[in-house]
């Protein structure tokens, strides 16, 4: 039987629409994505996969992680014919190491990635925490005090709230190893204000019908903060309900069960002024060399006041 391996993968990065554009490219009729949303085999292969974080190993080890090169091509096994064959993995553009992974077992695979404004997604991705009853303080730049040592002691990727967020040098790694026409780029800006026509240059891009309309009603994995800790407890933590779930229905079913439910049971955090204004200030040489390497002017990314634009769609749950 012959073996089928992605043609296209979502590289990354976290907290900016990508458990979103797994469901809407899961839709295609001629688009195959692996049953677990996040393989993310390549930034980890040979590495320390005991990750010390709070609720790491559940996390990670339930939905987020493919360890071995056999287990990774067993999520490609179900393939059919269909044109287009791939997986999302947020942990991809960050790694160093997955560059050169990528490059030697799928040396013409297309990559997409999406990102966001970096201090927006790194508030995002501790909000994500909250949400999950896994961070530790309530306090954003308490949790950015304790990133370093948190790397150090090799909690995953996830909790590296700022470090995830220096695109320019992450994207200049990939653009080392592979040819620029293999990498597409994306503004989660864009896709916020046009997600269809975003949603149709990614199936053209990956030579599937461009036509094609998705259902983009329902929003995924939405960062906020508990109304109801008792419930979030329930769908996050060690629970007869969770247990339930995991018993009987498989991950991508599950994930959109729990997301429903935080969902409606959560209310939107907001990242503070100063805050913001730190981080993107931390960010901004990046910021500029990501601009360059896109051809893109990303001055929007360097103001320190939120756009209005995100702030009318932040009411309306952005994409996460």
């Amino acid at each position: 039987m012959a073996r089928h391996l992605p043609n296209f993968l979502i590289v990354g990065t976290a907290k900016a629409a990508t458990s979103s554009l797994y469901v809407y490219l899961k839709q295609h009729p001629d688009i195959y994505l692996s049953g677990i949303t996040e393989l993310n085999f390549f930034a980890h292969e040979g590495r320390d996969l005991n990750f010390r974080g709070p609720g790491d190993l559940e996390y990670i080890w339930s939905d987020s992680l493919v360890a071995t090169y056999e287990d990774y091509c067993k999520q490609f096994a179900r393939v059919t014919g269909e044109t287009a064959v791939g997986e999302v993995s947020t942990h991809n553009l960050y790694s160093a190491q997955a560059p050169a992974l990528i490059k030697r077992y799928l040396p013409d695979v297309k990559m997409i990635a999406m990102l966001r404004q970096p201090a927006e997604r790194a508030f995002s991705a501790f909000a994500h925490m909250v949400r999950d009853g896994r961070e530790e303080t309530s306090d954003f730049v308490a949790a950015l005090a304790r990133e370093s040592a948190r790397i150090r002691d090799n909690w995953e990727p996830l909790w590296h709230y700022k470090s995830m967020g220096f695109y320019g040098v992450q994207l200049s790694r990939y653009l080392h190893v592979f040819d620029r026409e293999q990498i597409r780029v994306y503004i989660y800006d864009d896709f916020m204000a046009r997600p269809l026509e975003v949603m149709q240059d990614i199936y053209r891009f990956i030579g599937v019908d461009p036509a094609f309309v998705p259902d983009m009603s329902d929003k995924y994995n939405v960062s906020t903060f508990a109304r109801s800790r008792h419930l979030q407890d329930m769908m996050t933590g060690k629970s007869r309900v969770r247990s339930a779930l995991r018993s009987l229905m498989p991950a991508s079913a599950r994930s959109r069960v729990r997301d429903f439910i935080l969902q409606h049971n959560t209310k939107r955090l907001r990242l503070a002024p100063d805050a913001r204004r730190q981080l993107t200030n931390d960010y901004s040489d990046d910021i500029e060399l990501l601009g360059r390497l896109l051809g893109r002017d990303l001055s929007h990314w360097l103001k320190v006041a939120e756009p209005r634009s995100l702030r009318q769609a932040s009411e309306k749950q952005l994409l996460c």
